[in-house]
């Protein structure tokens, strides 16, 4: 009867570990379009690099590799998409407190499609850092949860907290998006 039941817990264990290779092994590629990559200040090479140094033990992804055309490509199974989806989630939450803290509102729309930031322009030095790191993360989470590479857009607003006038707005990559402090002046 002992027998049985170790047959019985091996079978199981296997059968569990087939299963689970079977549902993280799927390939997913997850491809940063150049305008991202660009935005992080080193070339699409050098970040693939610093992003292997962070991948011990392959946890964010099984290979990571630039592009010719400047951008950056991914290739995870589906337990790291959802630990890198996780991560870009909380890094953006932390990015949206700490802006908060500085006097940066910062709301991001559904299917992170759009980005409303509105403060005062005595934070406007403070700006472009929550600018460049909010859009980063919003981008990349587009691409993790499926958008086109070719085919991604970014709608930015850019709102006067005192008095709800909007400064600038458009929509990446197609507009730059540029505020100077001129662009508070009526």
């Amino acid at each position: 009867m002992k027998l049985k039941k170790q047959y019985l817990w091996i079978f199981l264990l296997i059968n569990s570990l087939v299963c689970n290779s079977c549902t993280n092994s799927e390939a997913r590629v997850i491809i940063w379009p150049a305008y991202v990559v660009n935005m992080g200040g080193y070339t699409a090479k050098e970040q693939a690099e610093m992003f292997k140094e962070s991948n011990t033990n392959s946890i964010y992804a099984n290979s990571i590799y630039a592009n010719e055309d400047g951008s950056i490509t991914f290739e995870m199974n589906e337990k790291q998409l959802q630990r890198n989806l996780d991560k870009f989630n909380d890094n953006l939450k932390e990015n949206i407190e700490t802006a908060k803290q500085s006097g940066i509102k910062v709301e991001v729309g559904d299917h992170y499609q759009a980005i409303t930031f509105e403060f005062t322009n005595e934070v406007l030095n403070m700006f472009t850092t929550f600018y460049v790191t909010t859009a980063s993360n919003v981008i990349a989470l587009q691409m993790m949860s499926g958008e086109e590479p070719d085919n991604w857009n970014l709608q930015i607003k850019i709102v006067d907290e005192n008095t709800g006038k909007i400064i600038k707005e458009g929509t990446i990559p197609e507009e730059e998006i540029r505020i100077l402090p001129d662009d508070w002046e009526e």
